[in-house]
């Protein structure tokens, strides 16, 4: 993020990328928690949404009360990330709660898959800020490991994902 940030807007607002991978953290969890809004307008289930949002609100408010005056930017991230991860908690257990539909949401596969990326982020940060590889390459590289590791070590349920496409019928 470093990097990017110094390349596109300059070098004084390098300085913003710990708060920029915390936002991008953020868009993560509010991706999900979309889905999760998305199932409940789909059953028809939505009026706690709006409920949800404002508690959301709230503790935002607060949260960046007390973090900016502390941690500048930085502290605005902070409560993005931990607001965004509140919303999807609510907004699942409303999801789980409200539907009789059980295992709606692959923990294991996206769990293995979070984990995944996790790794490779983390090598890649030290692939930048240790070893010195140049951010372009490592950017262009570590979605391609990822996807290679996620083909190769299966973790689409324990088949590949491309054993997971079946076709209708078998040729004989």
């Amino acid at each position: 993020a470093t990097g990017v940030l110094a390349f596109l807007y300059g070098e004084r607002f390098a300085i913003a990328g710990t708060s920029t991978r915390l936002l991008v953290l953020g868009a993560c969890f509010t991706m999900l928690t979309q889905l999760g809004l998305m199932i409940l307008v789909a059953s028809g289930r939505h009026r706690i949404y709006p409920w949800i949002a404002l508690g959301g609100l709230l503790f935002n408010i607060v949260v960046n009360i007390v973090l900016i005056p502390r941690m500048s930017f930085n502290g605005a991230a902070v409560a993005t990330v931990s607001t965004e991860l509140l919303l999807f908690v609510a907004i699942w257990v409303v999801v789980r709660q409200s539907l009789p539909v059980h295992r709606m949401f692959p923990m294991l596969p996206l769990g293995a898959a979070v984990a995944l990326c996790a790794v490779v982020t983390v090598a890649g940060t030290i692939c930048v800020e240790r070893l010195g590889v140049p951010w372009p390459v490592v950017s262009v590289l570590a979605p391609l490991g990822t996807v290679g590791i996620y083909a190769l070590v299966s973790l689409a349920g324990g088949k590949s994902p491309l054993a997971m496409v079946k076709p209708d019928r078998e040729v004989k």
